[in-house]
């Protein structure tokens, strides 16, 4: 037995991922799992950010479905890594915990799930796609987590973000000012430095797993 951790970054056409459907493919031939099955691994990693945990029946066949992974073509960025330790197993655990029974999270685990759902927004579309792809039915614990990191930049861009009403449809100025935005480069300098924030965010997160997760013998 061996486990596979899967990522997809995600290229859509409207509402519709593009370029996933031999992907499908390969998880349901080499997991040996039906076609249903595979499409939910694939979904979440597509649709809900999720690095998924894909258990193969061997080492021979991790590695053959890794090997198939890598040579497919575009347009959506895949990747597909054998787990090897009892940290990264244990991360895959805390993220299907929190997407099964979020509540049940202790504060670590939180910690963690809250601030990997937020690097990963920003890597793959920018801070604001926290807020419009859903993943801000949890920003009260995630600005609690940035609070317990002590990134307090981050924090108030994330504080800020969180005032706008992302459920109102951009009216003419809102149309003007991302314009102007574009225009003089505003938007290039923000993502630089959102960027930079989520490397000085990662940092601490690790340091604070270390302590927290992994020193206290929670993991």
């Amino acid at each position: 037995m061996a486990t596979v951790r899967l990522s997809i970054e995600p290229v859509f056409w409207e509402s519709t991922s593009v370029g996933t459907v031999e992907i499908i493919k390969l998880v349901q031939l080499h997991a040996g799992v039906d076609l249903g099955e595979a499409k939910r691994f694939v979904d979440r990693c597509v649709f809900d950010g999720e690095a998924v945990a894909i258990p193969l029946p061997s080492h021979e066949s991790a590695e053959s479905f890794i090997r198939a992974v890598s040579s497919l073509p575009g347009p959506a960025k895949m990747q597909a890594t054998l787990i090897q330790s009892e940290r990264e197993l244990a991360f895959v655990k805390i993220e299907q915990k929190g997407n099964a029974t979020y509540d049940s999270l202790s504060e670590p685990e939180r910690v963690w799930f809250t601030i990997t759902r937020l690097i990963f927004c920003i890597r793959n579309g920018g801070l604001p796609s926290y807020f419009y792809n859903g993943y801000a039915k949890h920003v009260v614990d995630c600005m609690q987590a940035l609070q317990t990191l002590g990134a307090v930049e981050m924090l108030e861009m994330v504080r800020r973000m969180n005032r706008i009403d992302w459920e109102r449809e951009p009216g003419v100025l809102d149309v003007i000012g991302g314009l102007i935005k574009s225009w003089t480069g505003a938007d290039a300098r923000s993502t630089q430095r959102e960027l930079r924030e989520a490397r000085r965010v990662e940092e601490a997160l690790d340091e604070y797993v270390t302590k927290h997760l992994l020193g206290d013998g929670t993991l």
